[in-house]
């Protein structure tokens, strides 16, 4: 199944990621931080993210893409390999909605 997704596709999902609703929001976060209260430094500080946002974004890509290639000889690792991240990110995401998540560890210690 992962052979039918091309370049195209790729670059599709990872620009409705890149628009997504939590990005603005965090470079609002970020800006008022840093207390930029004037276009520059304001545009200075969202080139920084974006370039931050592109750096962090692509490392992690090619980490996955390394991982499931290396994987995706092994029909059987790569059922277990989805299973196992399909079954974290559901109990992540049950856990932070259901106002649970001090059971998740921190992240910044």
């Amino acid at each position: 199944p992962f052979m039918t997704y091309g370049s195209w596709s790729a670059y599709g999902i990872g620009l409705l990621h890149g628009v997504g609703a939590e990005t603005p929001t965090q470079v609002v976060v970020f800006a008022a931080a840093a207390h930029a209260s004037d276009r520059p430094s304001s545009l200075a500080l969202l080139g920084c993210f974006v370039v931050g946002l592109l750096i962090s974004n692509s490392l992690v890509a090619a980490a996955a893409t390394f991982g499931f290639r290396t994987v995706l000889c092994n029909r059987v690792v790569s059922l277990g390999l989805a299973a196992v991240t399909a079954v974290f990110s559901l109990t992540v995401g049950t856990l932070l909605l259901s106002g649970h998540s001090a059971a998740l560890p921190t992240i910044l210690g």
